[in-house]
């Protein structure tokens, strides 16, 4: 499959996800009292993380192996780990929610259901993507959630105002259990032998991708912490006018997890750097000459302060499309610990300079201190890249071009061309070695 329908398959996918949890929040917000929704966003808090944690076990390290072959092989075993992880943390959740009442027990049963269910779709779709490709891998994931967001629908009708914060997930579950039902490629012994024998290749991931769950929720807090809380919301209306730019990131991550290893990651490197960076510019463009009364019916009050905060937002926004290219090039040339290492200290080094910079200069300094993060990440993943991998050497044909002198018996010198080395057909023909080399080679993983 070309690169652009592997990509056009993954913006549906984003889309349908995206657009789920929106027509879900609206339901149960029009047939729920304040608390219940509160209780809903702290269950889909903790349902979304199956969406970092699925590619931290299946899809990095799949991004590892060489060959198709090599990572049909191995699927089952970490697609069997993320279904098991599942079900051991709904346990906890669900164990944990015995000792609560009110809207706290609904969030906790909400995240029983939601996040095995969660890993399961999620885990299907990275399983799919692997064995079957794509356009499978994208149409089951939103028929998953187009299901899960009809059954919200019909729930709304007949459920109390009180449970109806448990439907998502319930509906969430339902699915999932048709999912293992129809596949049945989970198994005991395969979970075991992916957590026991290789957990060094997935949990620094599931580390890292921690971290990042954890800044993405402590973002907020911080903002309103250092410049109060108007300041979180202007934070939340810049995250939505670049959500087009949100949406073609994650897009963008998923097709760089399944690309091939073609050795050329200079230039996929520069190639999707530079392709994201020119959407974000496009997608201030956008906020920066749409029509203020336009803005205000998705962001409300929080208009003006988006528009003075709006070049921060924009570097921001561009540096961290760059540096999310680099840490998903870096994958198959350093090991899953090093990965996990980066992603912890990243999360680490915004947080310290979006504070600092929120102490000093408000929302607008903390914006700046995770802009300033985001370009020293780069710089890091460009200098890795660059460490990891080697130019090429020139064929033969090319490097020997120079004509040489040598001494005929008349004496005297005779300037005689090279010889010519053989092309790559001809040598393949012949059973030769052939001449042709990637531009860049990647060396032995360290």
């Amino acid at each position: 499959m070309k690169p652009s329908n592997r990509t056009l398959w993954f913006l549906v996918a984003q889309a349908a996800s995206r657009l789920s949890s929106i027509w879900i929040f609206a339901v149960v917000a029009h047939n729920t009292s304040l608390q219940g929704l509160g209780a809903l966003s702290v269950a889909t808090a903790m349902a979304a993380t199956a969406q970092a944690i699925a590619p931290a076990v299946i899809g990095k390290p799949m991004a590892t192996l060489p060959s198709r072959e090599a990572r049909v092989a191995e699927i089952p075993m970490a697609y069997s780990a993320t279904v098991l992880l599942g079900l051991v943390v709904g346990a906890l959740l669900g164990a944990a929610s015995l000792g609560l009442h009110g809207a706290a027990q609904l969030a906790l049963i909400g995240g029983a259901f939601g996040v095995p269910a969660g890993l399961v779709v999620e885990g299907t779709f990275w399983r799919l993507v692997y064995v079957r490709g794509p356009r499978a891998a994208s149409m089951t994931l939103s028929a998953c959630y187009v299901a899960q967001a009809a059954l919200v629908a019909v729930a709304a009708g007949w459920v109390s105002a009180t449970y109806l914060v448990v439907a998502p997930y319930l509906a969430l579950a339902g699915v999932a259990t048709v999912l293992l039902l129809v596949n049945r490629g989970a198994t005991w012994p395969a979970a075991r032998a992916w957590i026991v024998g290789h957990y060094r290749r997935w949990l620094p991931y599931v580390g890292g991708a921690g971290a990042s769950l954890a800044l993405v929720q402590v973002i907020p807090i911080a903002i309103a912490a250092t410049s109060g809380l108007a300041a979180a919301s202007t934070w939340r209306a810049g995250e939505l006018a670049f959500g087009v730019t949100n949406l073609i990131l994650g897009a963008s991550a998923q097709l760089l997890l399944v690309r091939e290893h073609d050795g050329d990651l200079r230039a996929t490197y520069r190639r999707g750097a530079t392709l994201l960076g020119c959407i974000a510019l496009c997608n201030a463009a956008a906020v920066a000459f749409a029509p203020r009364s336009f803005l205000r019916l998705f962001l409300g009050p929080a208009t003006d302060e988006l528009e003075s905060v709006l070049a921060q937002f924009t570097v921001q926004r561009v540096a961290m499309c760059v540096a999310s290219v680099g840490t998903l090039v870096l994958i198959p040339v350093l090991r899953a610990g090093v990965v996990g290492a980066l992603d912890l200290g990243s999360a680490l080094l915004k947080l310290a300079l979006l504070v600092a910079g929120g102490w000093i200069a408000g929302v607008a300094g903390g914006i700046w201190g995770l802009a300033a993060a985001e370009v020293l990440l780069a710089l890091a993943c460009t200098a890795l890249l660059l460490a990891r991998t080697r130019a090429a050497p020139l064929p033969p044909r090319r490097r020997h071009r120079r004509h040489r002198r040598r001494n005929t018996p008349g004496g005297g010198g005779q300037t005689v061309p090279a010889a010519r080395a053989p092309s790559s057909s001809s040598a393949a023909s012949s059973g030769g070695p052939s001449t042709t080399s990637t531009p860049y080679q990647v060396q032995e993983r360290r």
